[in-house]
């Protein structure tokens, strides 16, 4: 009797997050209350892309505010977290590596999504959102690299909006062929997860 109330209570869990209706290629990343990484973390090494691509659902744990001591909104509010991409090491994602950031909207109360990146150890990114998505839709990061000149096209793609950005990453060039990996989810900016977070990802190209 107690297993069975311990199926049904999983079954509702995953009910509560709508991945019934996804396919095997979708994984689950979770933001345990206090942390940084996310849970899986296990590294996915694999060589240089020609195009990286992947699809990601932000549940709607994933909806958070901080508040000052006053009933302000912190500062912190507008850091972007990361939801994934690829790093050019096989160590490490802070020296050249290109990402999806994102962050709740208090104003548009949707997943502000941007352009988030390192190069030559420099952390760049968009101030303000590229694009938005609502709650359980699909937003999808794509990363075009050329190994020739360094050049570095991506887009991001919500709500049937596309959003572009180009940029050059000189430490990429002539480096075609060589190992990197696949960046987890990451939460903050400054701050760890307020609560437990749900991401559904999955790499498509």
């Amino acid at each position: 009797m107690k297993r069975i109330i311990v199926l049904l209570s999983i079954a509702a869990f995953l009910f509560s997050c709508s991945i019934t209706r996804m396919d095997h290629d979708w994984k689950i990343y979770t933001h345990p209350k206090g942390w940084h990484r996310s849970d899986p973390t296990a590294v996915q090494f694999g060589k240089y892309p020609e195009i990286f691509q992947i699809q990601v659902m932000f549940d709607s744990s994933c909806k958070y505010t901080f508040y000052n001591s006053d009933g302000t909104i912190q500062e912190n509010q507008y850091d972007y977290n990361k939801a994934g991409g690829w790093s050019f090491e096989e160590i490490g994602a802070r020296e050249n590596s290109c990402m999806m950031g994102w962050r709740y909207g208090i104003e548009s109360r949707k997943i502000e999504l941007t352009f988030y990146h390192h190069s030559q150890g420099v952390a760049v990114h968009h101030t303000d959102p590229v694009n938005a998505v609502h709650f359980n839709q699909v937003a999808t990061y794509t990363m075009i690299p050329n190994y020739s000149t360094g050049n570095i096209y991506e887009t991001i793609e919500a709500s049937g909006v596309v959003a572009e950005n180009s940029f050059t990453m000189p430490d990429i060039i002539g480096k075609k062929g060589k190992i990197g990996r696949e960046i987890n989810c990451w939460f903050g900016g400054q701050e760890n997860a307020p609560h437990r977070m749900i991401i559904l990802k999955k790499r498509t190209k």
